[in-house]
Parts: C-alpha cells; sequence; structure tokens
C-alpha cells in the first residue's frame, strides 16, 4: 500500500524566534502560546523534583481528571438519556460525542505535558476520517488509552474500545460509554461453554449487534490482540517467540472480521512504546514518566471468508487472521527493540 509517512516534530528551544510569515492573526495567538507553553513546560519539568512534590502532583492531577470526567462526562450524560428517550437522535449527536472525548482526553494529557515528556506521534500510510477501521495495539499500561487517543485524533474517527460488560457499572463512565456505543462484550469461561454448548458463537452475535450501529458514522475499532496488559512475568509465564510483546490472539480479531468486515476499509498497526520504561497510570499522574511513543501504519485487512454450516468462523479464515497477526507482530517486536531517537 502506498502512503506518506509523517512525524511529529519535537518542541522547538525556547530561544527559537517563530517565523509569522503565512501566519493569521489568530494563528499567531496560537503558536505563540504553543511556545510560551513548551518554555514553560521545560521550567516546570526542570524544578518539579522530590517525592513529596510529586505525590502532591498525582493528587492534583487526580483532582483533575475527576473534574474533567464530571464536566465532558455530564453534558455527555445528558446527551445520552436524551438518546435512551429518543434513539433516533443517535447520529445527530456523535460528533458531540466525539467532541467532549477529546476535549477530555486533550484536556487531561495536556495538563501532564507540563510535567512529563510529550507524546510523540509517527504516521505511515494514509488515513482519513470518514473511513472505518479496525485498530490493533500491543497493551502494556492503562496509559496505552491516553496515548492511543492522541495518537489517533483529528486523523481518523473516534475511537471505540471493546469493553468488559463489568465496566458498565462504573458511574457515569459506563453509562457514556454505553450512550457512545462502545461495543460490551460477555465473554465466557470454557468451563461454562462446556456445560452450555449452545452458547458457543454467542461472541459473533454479540459483537455483530454491537458494531450495527457502526454503520451509521465512521467508527475506529480498538482490538488489544494480546488479550491483555503485558508485563516481564507474563513474557516469562508465555515463552513468547517474541522479545518484547506477548503473543496475539487471533479470536477477537477474527470474530470482528467476521461480523462487520465488509464495513471496514483497513487496519491501523498501532505500536505504543515507553522507550524509558512503562509507567504506570499513577506514575504518570504524578510526573514520572518518561518517553512515549506511539508509530501508526494503515494495512489491508486479511479476508475472512462465510461462516461454517454451524455459524462458526471457518479454520481457514482464523488461520488467515493468525498469519496477518502474526506479521504485524513480528514489526512492532522489531520496532520496540528500536527506541525512536
Amino acid at each position: 500500500m502506498t502512503g506518506t509517512k509523517s512525524v511529529a516534530s519535537a518542541p522547538k528551544p525556547c530561544s527559537q524566534i517563530t517565523a509569522w510569515v503565512g501566519f493569521s492573526p489568530v494563528s499567531r495567538i496560537r503558536v505563540s502560546s504553543m511556545v510560551l507553553l513548551g518554555c514553560q513546560s521545560r521550567m516546570m519539568r526542570a524544578n518539579f523534583t522530590g517525592k513529596p512534590m510529586h505525590l502532591l502532583l498525582g493528587v492534583v492531577s487526580a483532582v483533575i481528571l475527576v473534574f474533567l470526567t464530571i464536566a465532558c462526562g455530564g453534558p455527555a450524560a445528558i446527551l445520552g438519556l436524551i438518546k435512551l428517550a429518543f434513539p433516533a437522535t443517535g447520529k445527530t449527536f456523535a460528533p458531540a460525542f466525539e467532541w467532549l472525548v477529546v476535549c477530555w482526553s486533550r484536556g487531561f494529557t495536556g495538563w501532564l505535558s507540563l510535567f512529563s515528556p510529550a507524546i510523540t506521534v509517527e504516521r505511515e500510510g494514509q488515513f482519513s476520517r470518514t473511513k472505518n477501521y479496525l485498530i490493533i495495539a500491543n497493551h502494556q499500561s492503562w496509559v496505552d488509552i491516553f496515548v492511543l487517543l492522541i495518537g489517533t485524533n483529528r486523523t481518523i474517527p473516534s475511537t471505540r474500545f471493546f469493553m468488559k460488560r463489568e465496566l458498565l457499572w462504573i458511574p457515569l463512565v459506563g453509562f457514556v460509554a454505553w450512550s457512545m456505543d462502545f461495543p460490551v462484550m460477555r465473554r465466557h469461561s470454557r468451563e461454562y461453554l462446556a456445560k452450555h454448548p449452545e452458547k458457543r458463537g454467542s461472541d459473533l452475535a454479540t459483537v455483530r449487534a454491537a458494531c450495527a450501529k457502526f454503520q451509521q458514522i465512521p467508527v475506529s475499532v480498538v482490538n488489544f490482540s494480546e488479550g491483555t496488559r503485558s508485563t516481564v512475568q507474563k513474557l516469562a509465564a508465555s515463552k513468547s517467540q517474541y522479545t518484547h510483546i506477548l503473543p496475539p490472539k487471533a479470536g477477537g480479531v477474527a470474530t470482528v472480521l467476521a461480523a462487520v468486515g465488509d464495513h471496514l476499509d483497513a487496519a491501523v498497526d498501532a505500536t505504543i512504546h515507553y522507550p524509558d520504561g512503562v509507567p504506570t497510570f499513577w506514575q504518570w499522574m504524578c510526573g514520572r514518566a518518561g518517553r512515549m511513543h506511539i508509530h501508526m501504519k494503515t494495512v489491508e485487512l486479511p479476508e475472512v471468508g462465510a461462516l461454517n454450516d454451524n455459524g462458526q468462523i471457518s479454520a481457514e479464515s482464523r488461520e488467515r487472521v493468525k498469519r496477518f497477526l502474526e506479521q504485524r507482530w513480528t514489526e512492532k517486536d522489531q520496532r520496540l527493540g528500536a527506541p525512536p531517537a
């Protein structure tokens, strides 16, 4: 697939003179504010040291996160109530939901960028906000969600994460996620399926029902194909053939493609990298996170054929998805072994 490769530019030195040629008055204000903010950010990072200060920053960051969640989640919840009463308004409110999510994520990451290195974004290929994408990403920390939101912002349609059903019970967050049509999954254990074989294949029906609404507006569906957060302990226990990531599980991607593959235009291979070590969410809020980097590349989706006579995904289709993920994971592993400059 042909395309372009772009890398987000690094912050410029505070002493650099900004050229005003071609800038409107409003743009000049924005650029000067960005330069001032960058200078302020580096000075604050230089002076904000010591465990007590980091702890204080963590508490303040938690308060700001709660405030932003209420400030952005409150209006989203109101729109959700209207949508609950009048389902036809869902498509009308979609841009408002997306704007609120962007404000929430950019507001929080903007605050933390004053004390932590900025998230750098590298894109390879052609992206569009009018197409539908399946994002396949490695998973190491809760911080990954914010890195993905920043990496995809204003590049592709708003992201939707597959959620466990239990997360719907989180106050405000669960209802807003439902209002935004986040796919909700109820996974059954092997023991449960052994007792209830009629439930086999129910995941496919669940995904198809959850993603049916995605046909109304362009979306990007996120799948963490490792199935869990990757840690040193899990890597050692898995005996993975990869050095930095857990082996991918083909079942989730195969199910999505079988359910709504004909409505997806391409895949986005997202590789999230923390060159200075994987931070916990609390470490990030305390300003103790290192560099963060995300590489995004558009790739073609594997073909998943029709379901077999039992209504299941064929072995051939699963094998194609498995080979597709193995190729992507090999590239991810190589990329993670070469830290960005």
